[in-house]
């Protein structure tokens, strides 16, 4: 009798086990399908941040960001500004505070900038890779498109740069640059943001895209 209890118990314990494993099971099937089924939701391509489903998409299907792409040379002063920009599809944005995240089609925006007057090369991304980039585009509407220019390696520093196509010369684009108060003061050697260096054009300049 002992022995019969005994391999019931067993049985019994082996079957809450299984029982257990295959509702784990369940769970874990039931919550990769619906990530899956949520990172393939398709969304308007200017979609807010804060208006983004959970792992939604919000990819380029009218090619909004076409025009914007290629080289682009223009000068201020005796200073020369050469942009490059590359097409990275569904990029993934950043974790938010509460887990989420989301996907979006985005330019990468790489540049170079030198002296032209002295031939000094100030600075010079354009064979840094994708990662590497320091700026790339949020949005793009009316013929604008609009970038983040984030160094992480320097406090986080920010700032805001626009590219504007003339709509009556389909090859000129305006670029501005924007100060942002953004950055990280937290162990950093800087003292202020102001000190931080930064060394693409403050000014406004016409750039001919080639």
């Amino acid at each position: 009798m002992v022995k019969n209890f005994i391999l019931t118990l067993s049985e019994v314990l082996l079957y809450h086990f299984m029982k257990n494993l295959s509702i784990s099971t369940i769970f874990l099937f039931l919550f990769f399908n619906i990530t899956l089924a949520q990172e393939s939701e398709i969304v308007p391509f200017n979609t807010l941040p804060t208006e983004m489903p959970f792992a939604a998409y919000a990819k380029d299907v009218d090619n909004t960001l076409s025009r914007f792409i290629g080289d682009f040379v223009g000068t201020v002063g005796n200073i020369r500004l050469t942009i490059k920009t590359i097409k990275i599809l569904k990029n993934r944005s950043g974790t938010m505070p509460d887990g989420s995240y989301y996907f979006r089609d985005r330019l990468a925006f790489l540049y170079k900038i030198e002296n032209i007057s002295t031939g000094e090369i100030i600075e010079n991304t354009l064979n840094s890779t994708l990662a590497q980039s320091k700026v790339y585009s949020n949005a793009a509407r009316n013929g604008k498109i609009y970038f983040l220019y984030l160094d992480k390696s320097k406090c986080q520093n920010a700032a805001n740069i626009t590219l504007t196509q003339d709509p009556a010369q389909p090859t000129k684009f305006i670029y501005r640059f924007y100060e942002d108060g953004s950055w990280w003061s937290e162990d950093c050697p800087y003292a202020s943001k102001e000190d931080i260096p930064l060394y693409l054009p403050k000014e406004m300049i016409v750039l001919t895209k080639q």
